[in-house]
């Protein structure tokens, strides 16, 4: 049979075939036409592959909007109490992330403990004293009063620090050393040039990016990749721009902030200097 030219109905470059059904070019035999289910735009894909979505941020999106269905909720593998799961892998409640499950060492029932306290914590609250005392080589465990076990509860403790938490974030964003202005401590002088050639000398990038934000619509992806032009010239690399946005030089610490870190690594050899001493006065002689 004599060969046939015709049109790709993937790529639309023409090839020559003997089949009479033919339509894909021996480029595109394995790739199909779809339609993303969410922003109902035409991609091509594998015909092997049973894809919904056209990118990564659609895929996202179908993900997202199925988690947070209604009903559609999952039972925390540590407290059991039902939750909406925030990705597909998700197990546990927000309240239980950082707890895991663990045999008692005395009564073998599964209580819950902080991941961070796994390795030292081995009976659940209500058989420690007997574990403790066991430890002890039968002493007797020290009697403590109800309010010092309550100050003691390592949850009682975290609830604690969630009440005052607020409090002191907010008490942090007002102070001028470690809030969103110029004075922050972690602040370094930057020196950009601007898409026009200008050359200007910023404070605080993270302040400057958000109180413009004419120029950078997304805060986040701004300071990555001016910070990643920043890196470019440190590891001498070819000069790197963004969107007409240049760093020039690296950034300095500014001398104030030179100071307040001297001061405070100062107090801190001076600390560790009058620990070690009393360390050292307070060990027993050597026989």
């Amino acid at each position: 049979m004599a060969a046939i030219k015709r049109n790709c109905i993937i790529c639309g470059s023409e090839f020559e075939t003997t089949r009479s059904k033919q339509g894909r070019c021996p480029a595109c035999a394995n790739l199909k036409r779809a339609t993303c289910v969410v922003c109902g735009k035409e991609f091509v894909a594998e015909r092997r592959n049973y894809v919904k979505t056209c990118s990564g941020a659609c895929a996202r999106a179908l993900q997202l909007s199925t988690l947070q269905s209604p009903g559609h909720v999952r039972k925390c593998a540590v407290c059991g109490n039902e939750f909406a799961p925030s990705s597909p892998s998700a197990k546990k409640c927000t309240e239980c992330q950082r707890k895991t499950l663990k045999p008692c060492a005395v009564c073998g029932k599964l209580f819950a403990v902080h991941q961070s306290s796994s390795s030292r914590v081995h009976a659940c609250p209500a058989c420690r004293p007997r574990y403790t005392a066991a430890k002890q080589f039968g002493k007797r465990p020290n009697v403590w009063s109800g309010a010092a076990n309550e100050r003691s509860d390592k949850d009682a403790m975290r609830d604690r620090a969630k009440a005052v938490r607020p409090a002191a974030v907010e008490a942090a964003r007002r102070d001028p050393k470690s809030g969103p202005y110029v004075t922050n401590i972690n602040a370094k002088v930057w020196t950009l040039e601007t898409p026009s050639g200008d050359q200007i000398e910023v404070r605080n990038l993270a302040l400057f990016v958000r109180e413009h934000p004419e120029w950078f619509p997304d805060e986040k992806v701004a300071r990555a990749r001016i910070g990643y032009c920043a890196k470019a010239e440190r590891l001498g690399l070819p000069k790197r721009t963004w969107n007409g946005w240049s760093v020039i030089g690296q950034p300095v610490v500014p001398e104030d902030a030179k100071i307040v870190w001297d001061a405070a690594r100062e107090k801190r050899e001076k600390q560790d200097a009058a620990r070690k001493q009393r360390q050292k006065e307070n060990k027993p002689p050597s026989e």
